[in-house]
């Protein structure tokens, strides 16, 4: 009785032992896996840096299936964002939309995990990345749908820095935004698109109107003069050029601050307020 309780004493204590070498084990081979993990990451960071991105893919990818084997998902969101950024970078290089499309791929993976409730600012990037992929795809094929795509994932993006108060990542996003409502002008809906554009180019320059950097406040102003006057040929309309010249006047007063450093912007400025004013010209002689 007293040998049959001592191998029982013996079992119970090997099985102790055994579970907790294993517990132990587990857990530096799980840790010694994040940190390899983490390494490669950085190299892969490194080398989309130096625009080694194929490098870099391939990187991704093997972290991806090792993950995957693992069963270990702590770093995925990274991985695959990575990986969209990779793809992205080529598919803006090379004009290459099988690439674009591997980003919008990766990026829908890494939405997966930094998901708007979880990781609103993460989610918030994607989008921000989404919005740039979508447009340049436009460029490639499937116009129209690509780019309702693109304006949706940069308003998602603009949801959550306007949310945040962030005027200035809001305004650069909404400049974006009006971008592609100005590039979707030139083929369908001109007059609604070109007033959706200059909608968003005004809220951009409210956002942006005490940036530190004056250029993007600038270019929210230029950009909506720039539809303006598209919008005055348009619809035959004096008051749009007018609208015009008063944002080129307000854009000129912010450049003269510094006109040393804006000198090549103060030129181009006054010629296109010049030819602006010819264009006014020419269209009160004929409407007369």
């Amino acid at each position: 009785m007293r040998y049959s309780m001592k191998i029982s004493k013996t079992i119970i204590l090997l099985i102790f032992i055994i579970t907790t070498s294993w517990f132990f084990y587990n857990k530096y081979r799980n840790q010694t896996f994040k940190e390899e993990v983490k390494e490669k990451l950085t190299i892969a960071e490194n080398l989309r840096n130096k625009e080694q991105n194929e490098e870099a893919i391939q990187i991704y990818g093997r972290l991806f299936e090792r993950m995957r084997s693992h069963k270990d998902m702590s770093h995925i969101g990274a991985v695959v964002f990575g990986l969209g950024e990779s793809h992205l970078n080529i598919g803006i290089k090379n004009a290459d939309a099988s690439h674009l499309e591997k980003a919008i791929e990766a990026y829908g993976e890494a939405i997966k995990f930094y998901t708007k409730k979880n990781y609103p600012e993460n989610f918030a990037s994607i989008q921000n990345e989404l919005g740039i992929t979508y447009k340049r795809l436009a460029e490639l094929k499937d116009r129209d749908k690509n780019i309702e795509e693109s304006i949706k994932a940069y308003s998602e993006a603009y949801e959550y820095a306007d949310k945040n108060k962030n005027q200035q990542k809001s305004g650069e996003l909404l400049i974006n935004i009006g971008t592609v409502y100005n590039t979707l002008a030139k083929y369908k809906d001109k007059e609604q698109n070109l007033l959706l554009a200059i909608q968003a180019y005004s809220n951009a320059a409210k956002n942006l109107k005490f940036s530190k950097d004056p250029t993007i406040y600038c270019l929210a102003l230029n950009n909506s003069a720039f539809a303006f006057r598209e919008l005055s040929v348009l619809k035959n309309n004096t008051k749009y050029l007018h609208d015009a010249i008063a944002l080129y006047k307000m854009e000129l007063a912010v450049l003269k601050t510094d006109p040393s450093i804006f000198k090549e912007h103060i030129e181009t400025l006054n010629s296109n307020i010049e030819e602006t004013n010819k264009t006014l010209s020419k269209m009160n002689k004929i409407g007369k």
